[in-house]
């Protein structure tokens, strides 16, 4: 009598393995893609920011150091990738500005415009719209905008998170915001604004870096 060999069922369960390993890299970009849609502002947001900040001017330069529609210091354009676009934010298209303004928004909040975004409302919520439409910048057309200070850049931005004055005073460095020198002096921008006005101005989102503050 022939003894018959059992089935190789080893390389079976192989190629079932490398199927589901593919199928599950397959969805992998899918989930990433859209995990980041949804942290994107909508560009009617940013628009009602843009008219708040600029009178919707997208290429204005008034010799202030705030650039184009969202007010970008030239420290924070440069910080967040702007210079791939162009040397100033007033220089750039609205579609530029917005994509710079997308990464400045998802490292500091609308913090970043601590006044108009207090003024409109916006929350957390407006800063999941834009998974309903989405905006292309392109790296040939140039226009413009304008921004209080922001974070010069990414590490700046945390730099200057674990950053406090010491004492009564604090001094303002490149990437400070108001509220987020606030947050780190335990205070709200309004108060500290208020204490304040007389170097900053009326504008809280203008601040200069070398400022020294009362905390």
């Amino acid at each position: 009598m022939t003894q018959q060999t059992p089935a190789p069922v080893r390389s079976t369960r192989r190629r079932l393995l490398a199927l589901a390993a593919a199928a599950s890299l397959a969805a992998a970009p899918l989930v990433a893609l859209s995990g980041t849609a949804a942290q994107a502002a909508s560009p009617s947001t940013w628009d009602r920011l843009a008219a708040c900040e600029s009178t919707s001017d997208w290429s204005i330069n008034t010799g202030n150091g705030y650039y184009g529609g969202l007010q970008f210091s030239a420290s924070t354009w440069r910080g967040f990738g702007g210079a791939q676009y162009a040397s100033r934010a007033d220089l750039a298209s609205r579609e530029q500005q917005i994509a710079v303004a997308e990464k400045v928004l998802a490292a500091q909040g609308w913090g970043a415009w601590p006044s108009c975004s207090a003024k409109l409302g916006l929350t957390s919520a407006d800063a999941r719209d834009g998974s309903a439409s989405e905006v292309t910048a392109s790296r040939e057309a140039p226009a413009a905008s304008r921004s209080s200070q922001r974070t010069g850049s990414a590490g700046s931005t945390a730099s200057a998170a674990s950053t406090a004055g010491s004492g009564n005073s604090y001094t303002v460095k490149p990437g400070d915001t108001l509220s987020r020198i606030a947050a780190s002096t335990g205070t709200t921008w309004q108060a500290l604004h208020a204490a304040n006005v007389a170097v900053i101005g009326s504008n809280p989102d203008r601040l200069s870096v070398g400022t020294v503050l009362s905390v």
